[in-house]
């Protein structure tokens, strides 16, 4: 049995290698998540690690700087994690060495998010004698007492911890952590988001000294933003025709070098495996782009400007929608289109896609936010009500298992799902996004209702845009309109408490998460300029 202190050394000691074991799928991973605090006795940490083991083998390792009092984790697990897995957390001073610990277990599904387990790191107490490692069970590993074996551990020759324990704390190799899952999986997702305390402008569409904003020369929104699955890359598209490609390095973006032309309002979006991107823009134009060959291959079928665009999890599908309603379903490998949906005769004008992501068989459920119609609409899809503004959620091989939900006054301009599928988030003019519970999606159960941010004139700021992070617990918000102002926030998922705000020069039009948790970038309405925010 370790103890322990032994414990603490066996997770710096894996950790310290990069040790991941095993592969997991780019779909529907397994995610443990954790939420990690230090009692009030823990004092001076620096660090924490945290090791992951499944059936009695390590499957996750990784560290964290100690940046807040708490810092929220999100872990992608390999295949063979089911059941009950255990997470340990150590925290290591600045020196190295670890001085507290906690630990728990917890049940993973194949494909599904965990609960979120609370790890409440606790003071190690030194052993009586001053820490010499043979004088009692307390004390720190020594050569041979105590020490995992490579079972335990996942490594195959363990250091001597207990010689260096300054360099057992050294950081692990990102990228060989990232290596060992394959592809662009990521090993872990550090969830705590920016504070939006440091935000700056960068420029999608030219020197902003350019841009007039009573003439319209050089004045473009930036209508889609979004993150590579692997964080390496972001991507920008403004209504000036151009999707620009960047670099993210550390929390820095710079220019890539490719632009990539595309008609008028630009929407994007990432194969899951980050090969691919999806743009639609003006009159129907829609293309795939392959990221390594840098060729296009045009999808033929809309006739009208693209509102949304999204891929299904396994990367087979595309999903798109156009501000006439036609929603179509598109079969990647082949570029036909597998279905064809025209919702309500054409008389509802979507502004606003999300799907459900993980699906099986052919049911693949969508979520289109529609405006506030004039007299009632029929069609497919049912009977558009004229009182309100809704989204239309059904199955797009389906259509008629379909609801609508009531989202807004007058138009839904952002929806969401989350990287689960359990949760819809939606909303628009009135400020206010609406929550819905669809783990049954034939039966979407509305939740709570997240209040609207106030502006100086105590005025609710409409919502513009809205996305998830990657591990589901936190959603990024743009607010605002003209005259309204602009602000973005950052939510709780799991309270719906707003965690973080900051107002905009511009207000924001589409928002996006970093799959690492640590940039939060919106493309603003003015001037072709994108905020990121990052600590």
């Amino acid at each position: 049995m370790m103890t322990a202190r032994g414990q603490a050394m066996a997770v710096v000691m894996v950790a310290a290698f990069g040790f991941v074991a095993g592969g997991c799928s780019k779909a529907g991973r397994s995610l443990l998540r954790a939420d990690v605090s230090a009692a009030p006795s823990v004092q001076g940490l620096a660090t924490v690690r945290l090791l992951v083991t499944s059936k009695g083998a390590t499957v996750a390792t990784q560290s964290f700087a100690w940046t807040s009092p708490k810092i929220s984790v999100g872990v992608f697990l390999p295949d063979s994690a089911t059941g009950t897995v255990t997470v340990e957390a150590a925290g290591l001073d600045a020196g190295g060495l670890g001085i507290a610990m906690a630990t728990a277990d917890t049940s993973i599904q194949p494909g599904a998010a965990s609960a979120v387990v609370s790890l409440v790191l606790q003071l190690l107490t030194p052993s009586p004698d001053g820490g010499n490692p043979d004088a009692n069970a307390d004390g720190p590993v020594s050569d041979g007492q105590d020490r995992p074996s490579s079972g335990e551990t996942g490594c195959e020759v363990c250091p001597d911890v207990a010689s260096d324990t300054k360099d057992a704390g050294a950081e692990a190799p990102a990228t060989e952590a990232a290596a060992d899952l394959g592809g662009s999986d990521l090993p872990i997702v550090v969830t705590n988001p920016p504070s939006l305390s440091k935000c700056l402008e960068i420029e999608h569409a030219g020197p902003k000294a350019m841009c007039d904003e009573n003439t319209g020369v050089g004045d473009w929104a930036v209508y889609s933003v979004a993150f590579s699955p692997d964080g390496t890359l972001a991507v920008t598209a403004g209504g000036d025709s151009r999707v620009k490609l960047w670099k993210v390095s550390g929390t820095t973006l710079s220019p890539e070098g490719r632009v990539i032309s595309a008609m008028l309002q630009g929407r994007v979006a990432f194969s899951p495996d980050g090969k691919i991107l999806a743009v639609g823009g003006d009159q129907g134009d829609l293309f795939l782009y392959d990221l390594t060959t840098n060729l296009r291959t045009t999808l033929t079928g809309h006739t009208d400007r693209i509102r949304g665009v999204a891929f299904r999890s396994d990367g087979t599908r595309l999903v798109t929608v156009d501000r006439s309603g036609v929603v179509k379903v598109w079969d990647v490998a082949t570029h036909q289109a597998v279905a064809t949906v025209t919702l309500f005769g054409g008389m509802a004008a979507p502004w606003s896609l999300a799907i459900v992501k993980h699906t099986t068989g052919a049911a693949l459920w969508a979520a289109v936010g529609l405006i506030k119609v004039d007299t009632p609409a029929t069609g497919t899809g049912g009977t558009l009500p004229s009182d309100a503004a809704y989204v239309w959620f059904g199955d797009l091989m389906n259509p008629a298992q379909s609801k609508l939900l009531n989202a807004d006054t007058d138009e839904v301009d952002a929806v969401a799902i989350s990287p689960d599928d359990r949760v819809l988030l939606a909303g628009g003019t009135s400020g206010i996004a609406h929550v819905w519970d669809i783990q049954t999606p034939t039966q979407p159960n509305p939740g709570a209702m997240v209040p609207a941010p106030l502006n100086g004139n105590q005025e609710a700021i409409p919502l513009a845009a809205l996305a998830f992070g990657a591990d589901g617990r936190f959603v990024a918000a743009a607010h605002g309109a003209s005259s309204y102002g602009g602000s973005l926030r950052i939510l709780d998922a799991g309270t719906w408490q707003q965690r973080t705000f900051t107002n905009s020069t511009y207000y924001g039009v589409s928002v996006a998460l970093r799959p690492q948790g640590d940039i939060f970038l919106a493309g603003e309405i003015s001037c072709g300029l994108v905020q990121t925010c990052a600590d």
